[in-house]
């Protein structure tokens, strides 16, 4: 006799399982149920009324600026922005 959950090789080639079986196995996973959160970028855009897709309008913010140089090494920013406000993300021995 083997434990419980053991799965045990018998002399005859035969495999018994006596393993808990996952229900779900197999069942496409519902991805309405996990959370979704919004990064600082879209919920900056969402504040001042921009739309993602309004390249001007993000361009022409002084806030947007503002957050960008603020928050560019900890957040989440597009790179055509950083490239648009002529910021360089390079790393070196200075920032450490």
């Amino acid at each position: 006799m083997s434990p419980k959950g053991v799965t045990v090789q018998r002399p005859s080639g035969f495999i018994s399982r006596n393993l808990k079986r996952n229900p779900s196995w197999g069942k496409p996973i519902l991805y309405s149920s996990i959370p979704v959160h919004k990064t600082m970028w879209e919920l900056l855009l969402q504040s001042l009324h921009i739309d993602e897709d309004d390249r001007l309008s993000i361009t022409q913010s002084k806030k947007v600026r503002e957050f960008v140089r603020d928050h560019k090494r900890n957040r989440y920013i597009p790179e055509w922005v950083l490239e648009k406000f002529g910021v360089n993300l390079s790393f070196g021995a200075e920032d450490l």
